[in-house]
């Protein structure tokens, strides 16, 4: 009987993997597969680029000097995606974005084509409202 009983829990933790286990992007959502890749800020900020990582479960971004190639801030972490509030648990930071570490930062987040928006209020009171354009590898 231990030995069947053995094979029932065997057999399922074998399905649990096989069905909870992928994050391949067969797995994804359509809402959230629309989300990963590397997306650039339109923000205007003379001299400085700002460029957005997402991979399926984290995101990282980092804002640079385009002329010295010096990385001025960055900030990283995990990300959910809950209906059209895209969700930022922010697990590092660097110095200057201190503030940020260990919050959670939910946006409203529409993406039309090749561009994604968010939109909401910091618990600072801050207002966020940013245009990120997808950006697609060079040939």
């Amino acid at each position: 009987m231990r030995t069947r009983v053995a094979q029932v829990f065997t057999i399922l933790a074998i399905i649990s993997v096989s069905v909870y286990g992928d994050v391949s992007p067969q797995t994804i959502p359509d809402t959230k597969q629309r989300l990963i890749g590397t997306w650039e800020s339109q923000r205007e900020a003379d001299g400085f680029r700002q460029l957005k990582y997402i991979t399926a479960t984290h995101f990282i971004w980092v804002i640079y000097d385009v002329e010295r190639r010096n990385p001025v801030g960055t900030a990283g972490g995990t990300w959910v995606l809950r209906d059209d509030t895209y969700e930022e648990q922010i697990e590092y930071a660097s110095e200057g974005w201190a503030h940020l570490r260990g919050k959670t930062i939910g946006l409203k987040s529409s993406v039309k084509g090749d561009t994604w928006t968010v939109t909401g209020t910091l618990d600072t009171g801050f207002k966020i409202d940013e245009t990120w354009k997808r950006q697609k590898a060079k040939p």
